[in-house]
């Protein structure tokens, strides 16, 4: 009898741990960035030099491509320094609309998509704006979360892609709400 319990038990625990439903995410650091951020699983790092209005600036990535039946195909996270005297956190709310704008409307442009809304938002005093846009790949459709933030001269891009029909997933969420300034 008590081995039929200690059987039944181990069916059990074998079957609950084959299928996991909750997905353990992992922290990333940026050390160039200063920040951290949760992805699903570890991304991979990249730079990339953009000539720019004011000058050649190095974006420091970290990018996550999911699976075709994941609820995100991507996450990606991005730092960039620019110049204290041309992009600051203390510009002119005018200036910060422009600046965020052009950030926004140059990525989607890039991806062969455009800007549906912009929101005015904030990151712990520092401006931010949070950016909903399509986008088309091989002729379909998808969207982009983006939030922007600028904390003095260095400025974030927080980023997923997904399909029109996982939009504003728990996912993105979780992702956008989990990025930390290590200061």
């Amino acid at each position: 009898m008590k081995s039929r319990f200690i059987l039944a038990l181990l069916a059990v625990v074998f079957c609950l741990s084959a299928f996991r439903f909750v997905q353990d995410w992992v922290v990333y650091s940026s050390k160039e960035g200063g920040y951290k951020i949760s992805m699903p699983a570890a991304p991979v790092e990249q730079t990339r030099d953009i000539n720019t209005a004011i000058g050649n600036v190095t974006m420091y990535m970290a990018m996550l491509e999911g699976e075709s039946t994941d609820d995100n195909l991507l996450y990606m996270s991005a730092y960039t320094q620019y110049p204290a005297d041309k992009i600051s956190s203390t510009m002119t709310i005018e200036a910060q609309d422009r600046f965020f704008k052009g950030a926004a409307e140059g990525s989607a442009k890039s991806m062969n998509g455009k800007v549906d809304t912009i929101m005015v938002a904030d990151y712990k005093g520092y401006p931010s704006r949070k950016i909903h846009s399509t986008v088309n790949f091989g002729g379909e459709d998808f969207i982009v979360h983006q939030q922007l933030i600028l904390v003095r001269n260095n400025f974030y891009m927080l980023q997923t892609l997904t399909k029109l029909d996982k939009d504003d997933n728990a996912g993105v969420k979780k992702f956008l709400n989990s990025f930390t300034l290590v200061e």
